[in-house]
């Protein structure tokens, strides 16, 4: 939530927030009061690439699928522990 309002505060119009929480969560409900798109991915597969990349879950497997939609020539930050 943090890294959606600092981008939409530096001017992004475009962000997609990706989480396992359901639609109608207070999470969802947040992220498009905030102006950007929220896709569950317990019910929604992501399809498209993206320029910048921000995964701070630290899952790996959420890292993996972050850097595997990460567009040509894009940007990932990968913040939180790892563990491995």
């Amino acid at each position: 939530m943090l890294a959606l309002m600092v981008m939409r505060l530096r001017g992004f119009t475009d962000v997609t927030v990706t989480a396992t929480r359901p639609y109608d969560s207070l999470k969802a409900k947040l992220v498009r009061e905030i102006g950007a798109t929220y896709v569950n991915t317990n019910v929604d597969q992501v399809s498209e690439d993206f320029d910048i990349v921000i995964e701070a879950t630290g899952s790996t497997s959420a890292a993996y699928e972050a850097l595997r939609h990460l567009g040509a020539d894009g940007v990932a930050v990968l913040l939180g522990d790892i563990p491995g």
